[in-house]
C-alpha cells in the first residue's frame, strides 16, 4: 500500500476473506458499520505476532521497571536521585494542575522542549530502538517514537486513561517517510501530539499522515478504512 502511494508499486489485488458474522470474538467491525471511535475514523484489528509486538512488550517491561523510581520521586523529592526522573516529574506536576486540552497541550509542549531529536542510528547505532521515558530523559535525545512514548506515559500519570490514547505509527506522504505520534481523545475528538509541532492538532484536520498501526495497553493493531 505504501509503495503504491509513493508511485512505485506493482502488486496484485488482494481479497480479504469474509468474516463469519457469528464469530463474536473477532476484532472486525460489525457488518454494515460505517463509524469508528478510533483516530482518523479507522477500524482497528489485532496485528499478527511479529517484530512490533516484540518491541511493544519489551517497552512495556521497561516502563514497568522505571515505575518504582518514578513513584519514589513523586512521593519524596528529597529521596529522588535520578535527574531524569526529576525532569519528568516536573512535567507531571504541571500537567496535573491543568484539565482537558490545556493539560494535553502542556505535556506535548514540555516533552518536545525536553528532548532533542536524534535518530536511533546516531544515538544507539541501530535502527528503530524504542526507549522508556526515563531512559530518554537521561540522555535528553530521542526520535519520534521516544517523544510519543514519553507523552503517553506522562499523560497517563497525569490522569488520562490508556484507553483514551493511541501510539500511532504513520506514513508521512509529504516527506515519504515513516513517523510516529500520539493521539489523545479529548471528550469526543482525537488530538494529535507531534514532536514537530508545539501545538496539538485536531486529527480531522490532518491530511498528510497515513496511520498504519495503533498501539496502547490492548496491544498492536492494524488500522483500516471502513
Amino acid at each position: 500500500m505504501l509503495a503504491n502511494l509513493d508511485g512505485r508499486a506493482r502488486y496484485h489485488p488482494v481479497r480479504l476473506v469474509a468474516i463469519d458474522p457469528a464469530d463474536t470474538k473477532s476484532d472486525a467491525a460489525p457488518h454494515g458499520r460505517a463509524h469508528s471511535d478510533e483516530p482518523f475514523g479507522l477500524f482497528a484489528f489485532r496485528a499478527p505476532e511479529g517484530l512490533l509486538w516484540a518491541k511493544w512488550r519489551r517497552l512495556v517491561s521497561e516502563i514497568r521497571a522505571e515505575a518504582p523510581v518514578l513513584a519514589r520521586c513523586q512521593t519524596n523529592a528529597d529521596e529522588c536521585h535520578s535527574i531524569a526522573a526529576r525532569r519528568f516529574v516536573r512535567i507531571l506536576d504541571e500537567a496535573r494542575g491543568l484539565e482537558g486540552q490545556a493539560r494535553i497541550e502542556a505535556v506535548n509542549r514540555s516533552v518536545n522542549n525536553a528532548i532533542r531529536y536524534m535518530s536511533d542510528v546516531s544515538q544507539h547505532g541501530a535502527p528503530d530502538i524504542w526507549s522508556a521515558p526515563l531512559a530518554t530523559f537521561a540522555t535528553g535525545f530521542g526520535d519520534c517514537e521516544d517523544y510519543a512514548i514519553a507523552k503517553y506515559v506522562a499523560l497517563h500519570e497525569a490522569g488520562i486513561p490508556f484507553d483514551d490514547m493511541r501510539l500511532l505509527l504513520l506514513r508521512d506522504r509529504a516527506g515519504r517517510r515513516d513517523h510516529a505520534a500520539l493521539a489523545v481523545r479529548d471528550e469526543s475528538r482525537w488530538l494529535l501530539l507531534d514532536n514537530r509541532h508545539s501545538t496539538v492538532a485536531d486529527i480531522s484536520d490532518v491530511r498528510q499522515l497515513i496511520p498504519i498501526f495503533s498501539i496502547n495497553q490492548d496491544g498492536v493493531k492494524l488500522l483500516a478504512a471502513p
